[in-house]
Protein backbone atom coordinates (compact mmCIF):
# COMPACT_ATOMS: atom_id res chain seq x y z
CA UNK A 1 0.00 0.00 0.00
CA UNK A 2 3.05 2.26 -0.13
CA UNK A 3 3.85 2.70 3.56
CA UNK A 4 7.55 2.18 4.10
CA UNK A 5 10.17 3.15 6.62
CA UNK A 6 13.08 5.40 5.69
CA UNK A 7 14.95 2.40 4.26
CA UNK A 8 12.14 1.34 1.92
CA UNK A 9 10.99 -1.59 4.07
CA UNK A 10 7.37 -2.21 4.89
CA UNK A 11 6.81 -2.46 8.69
CA UNK A 12 6.14 -5.94 10.09
CA UNK A 13 2.47 -6.77 10.24
CA UNK A 14 1.39 -3.75 8.17
CA UNK A 15 0.39 -5.55 4.99
CA UNK A 16 -1.62 -8.13 6.91
CA UNK A 17 -3.37 -5.40 8.89
CA UNK A 18 -4.23 -3.45 5.76
CA UNK A 19 -5.50 -6.56 3.97
CA UNK A 20 -7.71 -7.60 6.87
CA UNK A 21 -8.64 -4.10 8.00
CA UNK A 22 -7.96 -5.24 11.55
CA UNK A 23 -6.80 -2.65 14.02
CA UNK A 24 -5.65 -5.48 16.27
CA UNK A 25 -3.30 -6.68 13.52
CA UNK A 26 -2.00 -3.15 13.13
CA UNK A 27 -1.39 -2.92 16.87
CA UNK A 28 0.45 -6.24 16.78
CA UNK A 29 2.55 -4.97 13.88
CA UNK A 30 3.32 -1.79 15.81
CA UNK A 31 4.48 -3.78 18.81
CA UNK A 32 6.53 -6.21 16.74
CA UNK A 33 8.42 -4.00 14.37
CA UNK A 34 6.95 -0.67 13.47
CA UNK A 35 8.91 1.02 16.25
CA UNK A 36 11.83 1.22 13.82
CA UNK A 37 10.04 3.91 11.83
CA UNK A 38 11.51 7.38 12.14
CA UNK A 39 9.13 10.28 12.61
CA UNK A 40 11.91 12.85 12.64
CA UNK A 41 11.71 13.66 16.35
CA UNK A 42 14.99 13.83 18.19
CA UNK A 43 13.88 14.40 21.78
CA UNK A 44 13.61 10.75 22.78
CA UNK A 45 9.86 10.49 22.28
CA UNK A 46 9.90 8.75 18.88
CA UNK A 47 10.42 5.29 20.37
CA UNK A 48 7.75 5.92 22.99
CA UNK A 49 5.19 7.18 20.49
CA UNK A 50 5.58 4.15 18.25
CA UNK A 51 4.65 1.76 21.05
CA UNK A 52 1.72 3.80 22.32
CA UNK A 53 -1.71 2.94 21.01
CA UNK A 54 -3.82 5.57 19.35
CA UNK A 55 -6.97 6.28 21.31
CA UNK A 56 -8.30 8.88 18.90
CA UNK A 57 -10.15 8.40 15.66
CA UNK A 58 -12.55 10.63 13.75
CA UNK A 59 -15.38 8.33 14.84
CA UNK A 60 -14.42 8.16 18.50
CA UNK A 61 -12.40 11.11 19.80
CA UNK A 62 -10.53 10.47 23.02
CA UNK A 63 -11.64 11.99 26.29
CA UNK A 64 -9.32 14.23 28.29
CA UNK A 65 -8.76 11.38 30.73
CA UNK A 66 -7.71 9.05 27.89
CA UNK A 67 -5.38 11.70 26.49
CA UNK A 68 -3.78 12.25 29.89
CA UNK A 69 -3.33 8.51 30.33
CA UNK A 70 -1.70 8.14 26.90
CA UNK A 71 0.60 11.10 27.49
CA UNK A 72 1.70 9.66 30.83
CA UNK A 73 2.28 6.21 29.30
CA UNK A 74 4.17 7.52 26.28
CA UNK A 75 6.23 10.38 27.71
CA UNK A 76 8.33 11.04 30.78
CA UNK A 77 7.32 14.06 32.83
CA UNK A 78 8.94 16.38 33.50
CA UNK A 79 10.67 16.11 30.18
CA UNK A 80 11.06 17.39 26.63
CA UNK A 81 8.03 17.83 24.40
CA UNK A 82 7.66 18.94 20.79
CA UNK A 83 4.69 20.90 19.45
CA UNK A 84 4.23 21.33 15.69
CA UNK A 85 2.16 24.30 14.60
CA UNK A 86 1.30 25.32 11.03
CA UNK A 87 -0.35 28.61 10.23
CA UNK A 88 -0.53 31.57 7.92
CA UNK A 89 2.76 33.33 7.34
CA UNK A 90 2.02 36.68 8.94
CA UNK A 91 4.34 39.03 10.84
CA UNK A 92 4.66 37.99 14.48
CA UNK A 93 2.89 34.65 14.07
CA UNK A 94 5.84 32.68 15.48
CA UNK A 95 6.07 35.06 18.46
CA UNK A 96 2.33 34.61 19.07
CA UNK A 97 2.77 30.81 19.15
CA UNK A 98 5.64 31.07 21.64
CA UNK A 99 3.58 33.49 23.73
CA UNK A 100 0.62 31.09 23.73
CA UNK A 101 2.87 28.31 25.05
CA UNK A 102 4.37 30.57 27.71
CA UNK A 103 0.89 31.62 28.84
CA UNK A 104 0.45 28.02 30.01
CA UNK A 105 3.99 26.80 30.75
CA UNK A 106 5.46 29.98 32.22
CA UNK A 107 8.82 31.44 31.29
CA UNK A 108 10.39 28.20 30.05
CA UNK A 109 13.00 27.97 27.31
CA UNK A 110 11.36 27.31 23.96
CA UNK A 111 13.38 26.44 20.88
CA UNK A 112 11.42 27.70 17.87
CA UNK A 113 12.37 26.37 14.43
CA UNK A 114 10.45 28.04 11.60
CA UNK A 115 10.10 26.93 8.01
CA UNK A 116 8.04 28.58 5.30
CA UNK A 117 6.21 26.78 2.53
CA UNK A 118 7.66 27.19 -0.95
CA UNK A 119 4.97 29.71 -1.87
CA UNK A 120 5.46 31.59 1.38
CA UNK A 121 1.81 31.45 2.41
CA UNK A 122 2.32 29.30 5.52
CA UNK A 123 4.87 28.82 8.27
CA UNK A 124 5.55 25.55 10.07
CA UNK A 125 6.88 25.90 13.61
CA UNK A 126 8.58 23.20 15.64
CA UNK A 127 8.44 24.26 19.27
CA UNK A 128 10.71 22.25 21.56
CA UNK A 129 10.38 22.84 25.26
CA UNK A 130 10.27 21.13 28.64
CA UNK A 131 6.89 20.22 30.14
CA UNK A 132 6.34 19.37 33.80
CA UNK A 133 3.19 17.26 33.54
CA UNK A 134 0.75 15.76 31.06
CA UNK A 135 -1.99 18.24 31.98
CA UNK A 136 0.29 21.07 30.85
CA UNK A 137 0.52 19.48 27.39
CA UNK A 138 -3.27 19.48 27.00
CA UNK A 139 -3.50 23.05 28.29
CA UNK A 140 -0.77 24.12 25.85
CA UNK A 141 -2.63 22.54 22.91
CA UNK A 142 -5.76 24.40 23.99
CA UNK A 143 -3.86 27.71 24.07
CA UNK A 144 -2.31 27.03 20.64
CA UNK A 145 -5.76 26.25 19.18
CA UNK A 146 -6.65 29.90 19.77
CA UNK A 147 -3.95 31.24 17.42
CA UNK A 148 -5.37 33.33 14.58
CA UNK A 149 -4.46 31.84 11.21
CA UNK A 150 -3.85 28.33 12.64
CA UNK A 151 -4.11 25.62 9.97
CA UNK A 152 -2.80 22.52 11.74
CA UNK A 153 -1.63 21.52 15.20
CA UNK A 154 0.34 18.31 15.83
Amino acid sequence: MGVEDKFGNQPDGFAEAMDSGSTESMAAGRDSGMSGMDNGMDNGTAANQSRCPSACSPDQPATSAQCLQLLEECHSFPGPYTFKVIGQNTPGWDAAAVSALRSVLGQVDIECLARQTSGGAYTSLTLNTRVNRAGDVLAAYEALRGLPGLKMLL
